[in-house]
């Protein structure tokens, strides 16, 4: 069961998504001012805490230096927390970023997905073209 803090976090990434403030990249949390969906997240939480590493690729890491894939394709744990996810549906809509969805189409699931069973397991693989 989600905590009122994780669906008001929830609630606030949502709204992020729909506010046309991001602009969607794929294959990093953030890079040359693009976010993924999780970027997104990650600026709800602490907009302060990216950090320029030096990659050629503009690709900025956020919070602790946990090792590369922890903190620049993914989110640290304490932000996956933070709105009650576990590792497969971060994962789950890191693929969905990845292959074509819009925010739109996933602040739609994260709107859907049931307090008590927040994995989005039960959700469409593939994009619906919203």
């Amino acid at each position: 069961m989600l905590t009122q803090e994780q669906k008001d976090t929830r609630k606030k990434w949502i709204e992020a998504l729909r506010s046309k403030t991001y602009t969607q990249g794929v294959g990093a949390l953030k890079s040359n001012g693009k976010h993924c969906v999780l970027g997104v997240l990650c600026e709800i939480i602490d907009p302060s805490d990216w950090h320029d590493y030096g990659h050629p690729s503009g690709r900025l890491r956020f919070g602790p230096d946990n090792g590369y894939l922890s903190s620049v394709l993914m989110p640290p744990q304490s932000v996956r927390e933070a709105v009650g996810f576990t590792d497969i549906d971060t994962c789950a809509f890191s693929e969905r970023n990845d292959n074509g969805y819009t925010f739109e189409e996933m602040a739609k699931i994260i709107e859907a997905m049931d307090d008590n069973l927040p994995t989005t397991a039960s959700q469409p693989a593939t994009p619906t073209g919203e």
